[in-house]
């Protein structure tokens, strides 16, 4: 009832009270949470020093100077509901830009538009993985109470880089994967006999650890067209993958095309979000492979994470992502399938469209003053007004709230010129990078160019480029239309005859006039002027200027000129390319003769290894042959006994032993 009734009587709540002891007034708090809830939405939430570096720049336009309170900003977000702390994740800024509604609908366009009929079982997502193979992540473990005794996990810290292919279909079936180790060569102890239920997995090597053209059109002939033949042969298949330069190459997609398979390539820099293998399987298949890693350190703390390892414990991790909810849920958090473009829609890490943010966040421009004694800042208006009427104060406090926001504006500005300019010189310290065409165009236009019969381009001679300076290429453009114009009689002749005669008589000093209307002359024409002699060299250190009779034909001659240079410049490149042509033959048959002596090392090392079985069976028996030679002694001895009568007599003598026993028995 109290409160009421100060409510009634016009009394101000506490906030409201408080607010005209608060540092910025409550108008430019509320501009400062707009300005911090956009720049999260933007992908740059800022930090706590960076609002307080925004606030001190308000009270700096407002002429205040004092230092800002040191809880200051956990205060400011505690009494805005609006507003928390959170721990926020480093993301690379293509991606965090690139995932946005416009591009999910894009995507999902095609998915109903273009791919939709096909059958979820013949629907496959591929994407390549990457896991170093001897770091594990930090953990919680139990130990001492001191705070000062830091808990170790010793262990080697590989940084050998492994590269995996995962496939996974609609139906939560999981297609065996590609292996890919950093080296030159398999060798076979990486293989044990404890791996034969993963003996069918596809391993393969490459120099740097990561896929490239060929083990990508490796994969796609002996692990997917096998493992997802369909059953009836009409029944088309479809791979969603991201436009990564092995998967958009010329012989990917024509093994694609002829083999009844269609390729939906993800927008750029949107995979984390649309792909269903990064939402989820990748996950746990990581996290198991550290655990791994961990229970391995646990045991020896200097054995390295060899390629035995890495089979072991990646076998055991992938056991564990490669469930079937976890596939499921996968596909269905990624709205892939049931496609639902929704639920892409509602993925927490998706940023708004570029047009509809800045709509959304567009402040309106203040009032201006254009008096010579305007106040400078929204303080000295609140001052103003305070010896005023209350429409006046009213007045001047809607003037004041205009104030704010332009200082508040005027801040926000200076911090995003501040960005802009790193930004720009970011930019001006990078690099040309090339234009990517999009992948989708390019396999519908791959497809109708091989069902119309044409050839396959070579990539070879598509991957040749020439750099060339881009003024270069600009001038050589440029001189290249001036040929076809001059060639075509497109450029006519706007000299006239006082220029022929100005250029005729300039260097003797010569001088154009027009004669007047009255003299009834008219100026002779040009055919029938007749130049005089040239006038004797006049010494002087500076060559006089000598114009060119014909500059048509200079110029030319000038063009033919540039292009004998081009001419002779693809002259230069077909020789190059002839000479590369020719090391990559001899390159062939190095390749041969290298796959011929490992034949022959295979031959020789099969004949030393039936050479050294003949060696042991020999050897096997030489000692039976020496123990039937003992055999023989024996009998031989037994046969002289017999034949002496030694044998008979110890007969007797045990006969008669054994008689006088049993009589002495009795």
């Amino acid at each position: 009832q109290w409160t009421i009734s100060r409510r009634l009587s016009g009394q101000a709540s506490r906030n409201e009270r408080i607010q005209a002891h608060q540092r910025i007034p409550k108008s430019q708090e509320e501009t400062l949470i707009r300005w911090v809830l956009r720049q999260e939405s933007l992908g740059y939430a800022p930090s706590h020093s960076q609002v307080r570096a925004c606030v001190e720049a308000i009270l700096q336009q407002q002429g205040d100077n004092k230092p800002l309170g040191k809880h200051w900003t956990t205060r400011f977000v505690k009494r805005h509901p609006k507003l928390s702390t959170k721990i926020r994740k480093r993301q690379e800024a293509a991606r965090s830009d690139g995932f946005t509604p416009k591009a999910v609908n894009w995507y999902f366009d095609i998915r109903e538009n273009e791919y939709g009929w096909i059958k979820p079982e013949n629907i496959v997502n591929v994407d390549e993985g990457g896991i170093m193979m001897g770091f594990a992540l930090d953990s919680l473990v139990i130990g001492s109470s001191d705070p000062k005794k830091k808990a170790m996990l010793k262990g080697v810290q590989s940084r050998t880089w492994t590269s995996f292919i995962e496939a996974v279909t609609a139906t939560r079936r999981a297609l065996k994967p590609g292996i890919i180790f950093k080296g030159k060569e398999l060798q076979k102890q990486w293989f044990l006999n404890e791996f034969e239920l993963i003996a069918d997995w596809h391993y393969i090597i490459s120099p740097n650890g990561w896929t490239d053209n060929h083990i990508a059109l490796e994969w796609l002939k002996d692990v997917y067209l096998p493992q997802t033949e369909p059953r009836d042969s009409s029944d088309a298949r479809l791979i969603i993958l991201d436009g990564h330069g092995s998967h958009a190459q010329d012989e990917w997609m024509a093994t694609c095309f002829l083999n009844n398979v269609y390729c939906c390539y993800l927008p750029a820099h949107c995979s984390h979000g649309l792909q269903p293998l990064d939402n989820g399987i990748f996950n746990v298949i990581k996290g198991a492979y550290r655990k791994e890693l961990q229970k391995l350190a646990s045991l020896t703390d200097s054995a390295p994470v060899d390629k035995v390892n890495f089979i072991r414990a990646y076998a055991k991790a992938r056991e564990a992502g490669m469930r079937k909810d976890i596939i499921l849920s996968g596909w269905r958090f990624t709205g892939n399938w049931p496609i639902n473009r929704y639920k892409a829609l509602a993925h927490p890490e998706i940023q708004p469209d570029k047009e509809k943010l800045l709509e959304e966040f567009k402040t309106p421009s203040p009032p201006q003053l254009h008096s010579d004694d305007t106040p400078k800042t929204s303080r000295q208006v609140r001052e103003m007004a305070k010896h005023g009427s209350r429409p006046t104060r009213r007045k001047y406090s809607k003037i004041s709230k205009g104030l704010e926001a332009l200082e508040m504006k005027v801040a926000v500005q200076n911090a995003r010129i501040t960005g802009l300019e790193e930004q720009m010189a970011q930019v001006r310290r990078g690099k040309k990078r090339k234009a990517v065409p999009n992948p989708n165009r390019r396999f519908v236009a791959l497809s109708e160019n091989l069902a119309a019969g044409e050839a396959l381009p070579d990539s070879k001679e598509a991957e040749i480029e020439v750099d060339v300076d881009e003024e270069v290429e600009s001038v050589i453009e440029d001189l290249q239309c001036l040929s076809d114009a001059f060639n075509q009689g497109l450029f006519k002749s706007v000299r006239s005859s006082q220029h022929a005669l100005a250029s005729l008589y300039g260097g003797n000093g010569a001088k154009i006039i027009r004669l007047s209307a009255q003299t009834g002359q008219s100026p002779p024409p040009y055919r029938e002027i007749t130049p005089p002699p040239p006038s004797a060299p006049i010494y002087n250190k500076k060559r006089s200027r000598q114009d060119s009779q014909n500059e048509r034909d200079n110029d030319i001659a000038q063009i033919w000129a540039v292009l004998a240079k081009i001419k002779e410049r693809d002259t230069r490149n077909e020789a190059l390319e002839n000479e590369n042509r020719c090391l990559r033959k001899e390159i062939e048959e190095l390749r041969e003769r290298v796959a011929v002596l490992e034949k022959q090392k295979d031959d020789n090392e099969h004949v030393e290894a039936q050479t050294n079985d003949n060696t042991m069976a020999l050897v096997d028996v030489d000692v039976e042959l020496a123990d039937m030679r003992e055999d023989i002694r024996e009998l031989k001895a037994k046969a002289d006994s017999v034949e002496r009568g030694e044998l008979a007599e110890m007969v007797k003598h045990d006969v008669l032993e054994y008689m006088r026993v049993r009589l002495f028995d009795d």
